[in-house]
């Protein structure tokens, strides 16, 4: 979705900015899916809070990192860096 929209001349962050907006749906539903096993296995203890506030946190982290290398020059190291990690990824 980035680079289409870079591709088409639209802003860079806008386009990142859509990027997550359309990711939501999904990972939200999949947040519901789990909801009835969540409930089913037991209650919301101090391993549970940790594991969600290091995922938001990690979260966060990352968008706020591709946010900014977006609206950098350093996209185009950024690409590259996405083409040979899923390269080396399907060949391994």
């Amino acid at each position: 979705t980035i680079s289409a929209g870079i591709l088409l001349g639209l802003d860079p962050q806008r386009m990142a900015r859509l990027s997550f907006y359309m990711g939501l749906p999904a990972i939200l539903g999949a947040g519901l899916l789990e909801l009835p096993a969540f409930f089913r296995h037991g209650s919301l203890g101090a391993p549970e809070l940790m594991a969600f506030v290091v995922a938001l946190l990690s979260g966060l982290g990352a968008i706020r990192l591709l946010l900014s290398v977006v609206s950098s020059r350093w996209y185009g190291l950024f690409a590259a860096y996405c083409a040979g990690l899923g390269a080396w990824v399907l060949l391994n």
